[in-house]
């Protein structure tokens, strides 16, 4: 079975029909855009099963005495970083040392990743927040776009950018295995972590081409939201009854995929929730397993 994000799925759709497919921006597309549908009516529901945080990464040995000698990020007199029982908020001129000469904030294009257009997300949300005229554009000059293609070698952390908006999870993995390694968490004005703040995200948008399948419009305006997973079977998944199987094990409660989601992330929703347009879609299997509701609202 092939399970693929929705950039990939694009790309494999005329070569391998996947049979089922995930995305990170679950729940936060327009209906008719939603990156799980993909190709039009590809699929026809959007299972929310997991939700996260931005967070903001660097290497302390980067931005310390040692290397660029910037000011402190977070308060010297917090407790000692140690994720994930403690992590540091950023101070409340965090977004001025990111705008530093010479420092740079690296992530994915926006145009091919979720994480890449949130975090131009997050610089429209932290100018509103900060209440600083042109923030945004300042921020924007300071970002690195990181090719898709590059070797994961040839843009490391504390080497080509020193700062990186990243999903909480997978900074967690890294601090795990780099003691160099520090994250912080951001205002949750900014970090599209809070479902509650939604209406307050959605000041936020950004423009972006369209997935060029037919029936689809030209570009797409994503609106910001908080930061959730969703997952779905495919229409025309040639095995149907094997990727029902695979969201089973991944959602049955206290199960071994929802172990291994609270383990390594992201954190599981739980129950999933489907939007109540969704839910008559669901296959019978999977209608035991998830709720009906606002899938922002989780």
């Amino acid at each position: 079975m092939a399970v693929a994000s929705w950039h990939a799925l694009l790309e494999e759709l005329e070569r391998r029909p996947p049979d089922a497919a995930a995305s990170a921006a679950g729940g936060h597309l327009p209906t008719g855009t939603r990156a799980s549908r993909v190709a039009a009516e590809g699929a026809s529901y959007d299972i929310v099963f997991a939700h996260g945080r931005m967070v903001l990464a660097y290497s302390a040995s980067d931005v310390g005495p040692s290397g660029k000698n910037l000011p402190p990020l977070v308060d010297p007199a917090a407790a000692p970083f140690s994720p994930p029982a403690s992590v540091p908020t950023v101070a409340d001129d965090w977004y001025k040392i990111l705008l530093t000469p010479g420092v740079t904030v690296g992530g994915s294009h926006p145009f091919l990743d979720p994480s890449g257009y949130r975090a131009h997300l997050m610089f429209q949300l932290a100018q509103a927040h900060a209440g600083v005229p042109n923030l945004y554009n300042d921020l924007l000059a300071h970002y690195l776009a990181i090719p898709a293609t590059a070797p994961g070698t040839a843009n490391v952390l504390g080497k080509q950018y020193d700062f990186q908006l990243i999903y909480e999870h997978g900074a967690l993995a890294a601090a795990r295995t780099n003691p160099d390694y520090r994250y912080a968490y951001l205002p949750d004005d900014v970090d599209l972590s809070n479902p509650d703040k939604n209406e307050v995200y959605q000041q936020a948008s950004i423009a972006v081409p369209g997935p060029g399948v037919p029936g689809a419009a030209d570009t797409m305006t994503i609106p910001a939201t908080r930061v959730a997973w969703g997952l779905t079977v495919m229409n025309a998944a040639p095995n149907r009854e094997n990727a029902i199987k695979f969201l089973q094990l991944l959602l049955v409660p206290d199960g071994v995929g929802q172990a291994s989601l609270s383990t390594v992330g992201p954190a599981p929703v739980s129950p999933p929730i489907v939007s109540r347009d969704d839910w008559a879609q669901l296959p019978a299997e999977l209608q035991t397993l998830v709720n009906s509701g606002d899938p922002r609202a989780t």
